[in-house]
C-alpha cells in the first residue's frame, strides 16, 4: 500500500479479492493495449480474503478517485458463483469482520492509517482511549508492529499462517503463486479441506437461488452501487468473470448458476454502459499447471489469463477510448 499510494499516475487498478490478487498480472494487460497504441500504468490492488461485498464498502475510506488523479479504468473481478451481501459502511451495524483474514486486514496498521477500522467492531472499552493516543503518537499507533521487530513476538491469535505456496509479490501488486503440479502437498491438503466444508458449511455446496443474482442487478442494488460509485468520477468500470478454477465451480454444482448469472450481468452492462467481460469458465487450463489450489491461478495461468483479458479489453471500444483520453476534470474532488 505504501508502494501504490507513494505513485499517483496509475491509470488502471484492478479491484477484487485473492481471485484477482493471485490471478492479475498488470505488465501483460499492459503489453495487449501496446499494441493497439495505449500506453498505461496498472496496478493490482486485490485483498486476500476480500470478497467484491467487502471491497464495496471499503472503497469510500480508499479514496482511489482522489488519490489517483489520472486513474481511468477500474476492473472489478466478480464470482459468478456465489451470492453477496450489501454490507453497511459501519460493521457495528451487524456484520463484524469474523474472516480470519478480513479480521487481520481491518485491525491492522493499514486499517488505521487509511481510516478502515471503523468497519471492524469491538468490544474492547479501552479502544477509545487507545485510538486518541495513536493520533499523536506513531509509536503508540506501531506498537504492535515494534514489539514484532524487536522481540520477535508472536500471538496465534492476531496472526495468519503464511502463504505456503507464494513466489514473490511485483512491485504492481501482483502476487505469484506456484503451480499445484509443484506444490503438491499443499494442494492435496487445501482441497480435502475444500471438500470437508460439505459437512461443516452443507449452504455452500447447495445451488444458488434463483433470484439471487436478479436481485443484485435491480436498481440501487449491489452492482449499481459499484459502477455509479466510479461513473460518478468519470471512471469506466469493467467488470469480469474471475477465472475460478472449474474445480470448486464443479464440486458446488454450479455450472449453470455461472451461465444464468453471466447472461444477467451481459444484460445489464448494455443497459448501464459500462463493459463486462466473460472469458469463460476455463477448462481448457491444466487443473494442476495452470492453478494454484482448488480457487486461484498459479503464476503461469494467471499470465495466460491476463493477457486474454488484455486482448479483450484491447478490443473494446470503451475501454481503448476511456485509456487513450486525458484525464478528465472531476467535480467531485474539488
Amino acid at each position: 500500500m505504501a508502494y501504490f499510494a507513494a505513485r499517483n499516475d496509475w491509470e488502471l487498478v484492478v479491484l477484487g479479492s485473492s481471485e484477482v490478487k493471485w490471478g492479475i498480472d498488470p505488465s501483460q494487460i499492459e503489453q495487449s493495449m501496446a499494441a493497439k497504441g495505449v500506453k498505461f500504468s496498472g496496478f493490482n490492488l486485490g485483498f486476500d480474503g476480500f470478497n467484491e461485498n467487502f471491497y464495496l464498502s471499503i472503497l469510500p475510506s480508499l479514496k482511489l478517485p482522489h488519490r489517483l488523479p489520472k486513474l481511468k479504468v477500474v476492473l472489478v473481478g466478480i464470482n459468478l458463483v456465489e451470492e453477496k451481501q450489501i454490507l453497511p459502511q459501519s460493521f457495528n451495524e451487524g456484520f463484524p469482520c469474523d474472516g480470519i483474514l478480513q479480521r487481520a486486514v481491518l485491525k491492522s496498521d493499514f486499517a488505521k492509517d487509511y481510516d478502515l477500522e471503523h468497519l471492524c467492531n469491538s468490544t474492547d472499552w479501552t479502544q477509545p482511549l487507545v485510538k486518541e493516543a495513536e493520533k499523536i503518537s506513531a509509536i503508540v499507533r506501531y506498537r504492535r508492529s515494534l514489539r514484532t521487530l524487536l522481540l520477535s513476538y508472536q500471538d496465534s491469535r492476531e496472526l495468519i499462517g503464511e502463504i505456503s505456496n507464494g513466489l514473490k509479490q511485483y512491485p504492481n501488486g501482483f502476487h505469484a503463486h506456484k503451480s499445484a503440479k509443484d506444490n503438491w502437498a499443499s494442494f492435496e491438503e487445501d482441497y480435502h479441506r475444500f471438500l470437508a466444508e460439505k459437512k461443516t458449511q452443507p449452504q455452500n455446496f447447495r445451488l444458488m437461488k434463483s433470484d439471487a443474482w436478479s436481485k443484485l442487478l435491480e436498481k440501487g442494488g449491489f452492482f449499481e452501487g459499484w459502477a455509479d460509485y466510479f461513473l460518478d468520477y468519470n471512471i469506466l468500470p469493467v467488470f469480469f468473470a474471475l477465472p475460478t478454477n472449474p474445480l470448486m465451480i464443479d464440486d458446488r454444482h454450479r455450472r449453470e448458476d455461472y451461465q444464468r448469472n453471466s447472461q444477467l450481468m451481459t444484460q445489464w452492462a448494455k443497459q448501464h454502459q459500462v463493459v463486462y467481460l466473460d472469458l469463460g469458465i476455463c477448462d481448457r487450463y491444466d487443473d494442476y499447471i495452470d492453478y494454484s489450489d482448488h480457487r486461484h491461478l498459479s503464476e503461469i495461468g494467471a499470465i495466460r489469463y491476463s493477457r486474454e483479458l488484455g486482448t479483450a479489453l484491447a478490443g473494446n471500444t470503451k475501454v481503448v477510448q476511456a485509456l487513450s483520453h486525458s484525464s478528465s476534470s472531476r467535480d467531485k474532488l474539488n
